[in-house]
């Protein structure tokens, strides 16, 4: 009822007619009790709350935010106008402003119990724990007679830390409760989630009498035995890490002949041939095991994985798709992104970029961060439901999995690669080297070699015009009608719901560190988890050009406590402080105090100079170390010739592992201003280790 209308005044009763009319979504009606009362009282805030609400309910969201925020403006002691605030502003996904309305709203009317509700599943979304458990711990004032109000502040306090509180709530809630009125699933749930809490408190031997106690209250059996048993499981993955594979697939394939059916045998044989970098065998391999148990959805997606890192794309692909639902508009590659197959396009975007695609292997990678950002938007619904349905346990682990979700190491690979083709992609845009290669080639030329050159240029793109229209003259009307059929094709497949992204669109983009950075925000704190340490230095490049200097400290930092090599430790460090040197005036003092104070303690309290010294002394005993040195100096100004050059000089004689060397031609690979040396640098290696396929993959010139 509405605080400012007289109770008995036909105001008054036209306001509960068009809450009742809300409710049972009666919205015209709702809106002609709204027009009268707003007839008397133009400027009656909560009439105005009202209409917004119902405008929006609607789908007239922006008119709704107009009329709310009038609603505000004319009463701004109104709880109700601050709560619908809050209301539209959660519908928009503008989490910051909906909490802001919610808490005003909270503070005009404390006890409002709807209120409360909205503004507990909001800071829980938000992950505002602390104020979660308050909000609750207030519910539950309000209404200890209600199950939900127990439940919620439990939980609070087990998100909080509090689980010692979580536990005497939960167990003192079991006490009041009359289990002949009450669900016996529901029942155990809430035993086994104290159970939970217990072993998380590690009060074990608590946890077990209390088991043993209540045992006969709890449906779930198997979760009983589980939990009884105290189970640790261990997966331990067989590897040939000892070196020795050439006698590992002398072993395997004995065992092979031996038993020419049995599945795994290949699959162990693919394995090691993959580590000796003889992708397409391997591939090969797999995808025979595949074909002796087609119905196996693992094995299937194992040879479709192998088939994708031999740079077998087109095939990788269409095995990846054998276990996706074909429909009539979509295709099976199109279900895999509609289920979120986020190992599969990483691995595309993974044998994109080893072929020098970066559109499409951008593609593919954003791909996989709008799996992971769906995720975390869809986890609201089940604030209220968990929580009425009493799925506790359920429902904390999937709090507690969405606040590490973007720490998932898919994910930070995903990041990874992107800030890698990003920066590079800022460096040199898209086209930009091959136009500096076409003037340096001109540039060298003599005015009469010159001439003639872009003489011979220009008829040679009349002759390619010329043969263009001719076919299309030759083909006549049956080719028109076929490019009728294929545009028909082509509109039919742009009504797919499937996302999509336009390589060429992506890879000519002009805000490249801007793109890079809206993989890099959810990781921004780097914390030391697996897979962090292929980020760190990739998103050091990003940061450093961004001139985010503090966020660089923080990635170094976390570099000193994964197992990124030294080597890339100092090399990022050292652009750190080069642009601390050319960007002095720039740098807010309070900044450059934090630095000042922060930087020593990373570097061990050494200069410049003696990390440079370091450098070059790691820089003489690894091949990777030397390249990372190279390419450090190409980041100061050396051209990328003489860089690409020494690289290459040292190739055959530094100790490197296949791995080491891989990284090292993938890092030279898809940097657009080294076409010019990349054969010869490809060729050293390639003769270094001539079994391993990953060198003859990149296509030359694919990234310009």
């Amino acid at each position: 009822m509405s605080r400012t209308l007289p109770e008995g005044s036909k105001e008054a009763s036209l306001f509960r007619k068009m809450l009742r009319s809300y409710e049972s979504k009666q919205y015209k009606a709702g809106l002609k009790c709204a027009k009268s009362i707003l007839e008397r009282k133009p400027k009656h805030g909560e009439t105005l709350a009202m209409q917004a609400l119902i405008t929006n309910a609607m789908d007239k969201h922006d008119e709704a935010m107009e009329l709310c925020h009038e609603a505000v403006k004319a009463d701004l002691g109104s709880g109700m106008c601050w709560h619908v605030r809050g209301i539209l502003y959660r519908q928009k996904c503008d989490y910051d402003q909906a909490l802001r309305s919610f808490l005003r709203a909270a503070q005009i009317e404390a006890e409002n119990q709807t209120i409360l509700r909205d503004l507990s599943h909001l800071q829980v979304q938000v992950r505002d724990y602390e104020g979660f458990r308050d909000t609750r711990r207030k519910f539950l004032e309000l209404r200890g007679g209600v199950r939900a109000s127990w439940l919620g502040y439990g939980v609070a306090q087990h998100m909080t830390g509090e689980i010692s509180g979580a536990i005497e709530t939960m167990t003192q809630y079991l006490g009041l409760q009359d289990d002949a009125n009450t669900n016996a699933y529901e029942t155990s749930e809430m035993h086994m989630y104290v159970v939970m809490l217990m072993m998380a408190n590690n009060e074990h031997d608590r946890a077990l009498t209390y088991l043993n106690d209540y045992e006969e209250k709890i449906v779930d059996r198997r979760s009983i035995e589980e939990t009884r048993a105290q189970l640790l499981l261990n997966l331990n993955r067989h590897q040939d890490r000892l070196g020795q594979r050439d006698d590992a697939l002398a072993t395997i394939r004995r065992a092979i002949d031996h038993t020419p059916t049995v599945v795994e045998l290949y699959m162990v044989e693919g394995r090691i041939l993959k580590h000796l970098g003889r992708l397409d065998e391997a591939a090969t391999q797999v995808d025979f095991a595949r074909q002796l148990d087609t119905a196996d959805r693992f094995i299937n997606s194992k040879a479709a994985k192998y088939l994708l890192r031999a740079g077998r794309i087109e095939e990788g692909q269409t095995i990846a798709g054998l276990f996706a639902r074909e429909t009539r508009n979509t295709d099976p590659l199109n279900q895999l992104r509609d289920m979120q197959c986020s190992w599969y396009e990483l691995e595309c975007a993974k044998a994109y970029l080893a072929k020098g695609d970066l559109g499409n292997a951008l593609a593919h990678l954003h791909a996989v961060k709008s799996f992971y950002k769906q995720l975390v938007d869809d986890q609201f619904d089940f604030h209220s439901y968990c929580l009425r349905k009493v799925n506790l346990r359920a429902y904390t682990r999937l709090l507690k999995y969405e606040d590490e979700a973007y720490f998932h190491k898919r994910y930070v690979q995903t990041a990874a690669y992107a800030c890698s083709v990003y920066a590079e992609l800022h460096n040199n845009p898209f086209g930009s080297a091959k136009e500096r290669e076409e003037q340096e080639r001109l540039a060298k030329m003599s005015e009469s070699e010159r001439k003639k050159y872009l003489s011979k240029q220009r008829k040679a793109a009349k002759k390619g015009a010329g043969k263009g229209a001719n076919h299309h003259n030759a083909r006549g009307k049956k080719g028109a009608q076929q490019d009728n059929k294929n545009k028909d094709k082509e509109q039919k497949g742009k009504k797919s719901k499937t996302p999509q992204w336009n390589p060429n669109e992506l890879v000519q983009t002009s805000k490249a560190l801007d793109d890079a950075l809206v993989f890099l925000q959810p990781l921004l704190n780097f914390p030391a988890v697996e897979g962090m340490e292929s980020l760190l230095e990739p998103a050091v490049d990003v940061l450093v050009r961004r001139k985010r200097p503090l966020l660089v400290i923080k990635a170094l930092r976390t570099m000193t406590t994964t197992d990124v090599p030294r080597h890339v430790l100092i090399a990022s460090t050292l652009k750190l402080m080069r642009f601390i040197s050319t960007n002095a005036d720039a740098i807010n003092p309070t900044v450059r105090e934090i630095i000042d104070e922060e930087l020593p303690q990373l570097v061990e309290n050494k200069s410049e100079q003696d990390l440079r010294k370091e450098l070059e002394d790691l820089a003489s005993k690894s091949l990777a170390a030397f390249a990372c040195a190279q390419l450090l100096k190409r980041s100061e100004g050396v051209s990328t010739s003489d860089v690409i050059a020494a690289i290459t000089d040292k190739a055959a004689s530094l100790p490197a592992t296949l791995d080491e060397a891989a990284a090292v031609w993938l890092s030279v690979a898809n940097v657009q201003d080294m076409h010019a040396g990349k054969s010869e640098l490809r060729a050293a290696l390639q003769k270094r280790f001539p079994d391993a396929h990953v060198f003859t993959q990149h296509q030359l010139g694919a990234t310009a």
